[in-house]
């Protein structure tokens, strides 16, 4: 409302400006002088000149709390920044390396943990920056999705390792032989020590890899 009234204002201002030097008008623009110069001098009375500054000093009001309002949402904002970031853990965007800044207090003995400040990374590849809880958290998620697949793999292996024992501890077994025509025919044999005999096939294949 106030921008309005004061383009108006200089719109007309304008217009009384031209008049006063006695510029030629159009006869569109003369039929409209009249009704121009009542405006002007309606708005340029003093009632209306003091309503128009009560309106720029509200305005001014209004402006100074949004930006005392600005100020404090800006602080603030840096605040829950500055808190978001893990204290002393620093990484590389890059190359992914981590660094954890420690710092010793001498007199009471104890270690705390270091700033957030920028630094380069010791690879040169580019700054640390300070890593934030939300990182964290994300390559927590994810190095527990790796451990859980990881569990399921070994898991299998476990179950399979405990099929291969039972195989071995059931001391049977199927082979194939001979007879002394060079028939074939199986043979089973039970109460062996399946691991003892695999064993020593493997020392008697070892040794004769060795001797060729």
């Amino acid at each position: 409302m106030i921008a309005a009234k004061q383009q108006r204002l200089r719109e007309l201002a304008l217009v009384m400006l031209r008049d006063a030097h006695g510029e030629d008008f159009t006869e569109e623009q003369a039929a409209e002088l009249p009704a121009q110069i009542e405006e002007y001098q309606r708005l340029t009375e003093p009632q209306e000149i003091l309503s128009l500054l009560d309106e720029l000093k509200r305005s001014y009001t209004a402006f100074e709390s949004m930006s005392y309002l600005a100020a404090s949402h800006a602080e603030r904002a840096q605040k829950l920044l500055a808190e978001s970031f893990i204290p002393g853990q620093m990484h590389c965007a890059k190359c992914k390396f981590q660094l954890t800044k420690k710092v010793l207090c001498m007199g009471s003995g104890t270690i705390g943990a270091g700033d957030n400040k920028t630094g380069p990374c010791p690879n040169g590849c580019g700054p640390l920056w300070p890593v934030t809880w939300k990182q964290a958290d994300q390559e927590n998620q994810e190095i527990i999705g790796r451990l859980c697949d990881e569990q399921r793999e070994l898991r299998a292996q476990v179950e399979q390792l405990q099929q291969d024992k039972a195989r071995l501890d059931s001391g049977c077994i199927v082979t194939n032989d001979r007879n002394e025509f060079g028939e074939s025919y199986q043979t089973e044999r039970r109460g062996m020590n399946l691991r003892a005999s695999i064993d020593d096939a493997i020392a008697r294949h070892a040794r004769d890899m060795a001797n060729v």
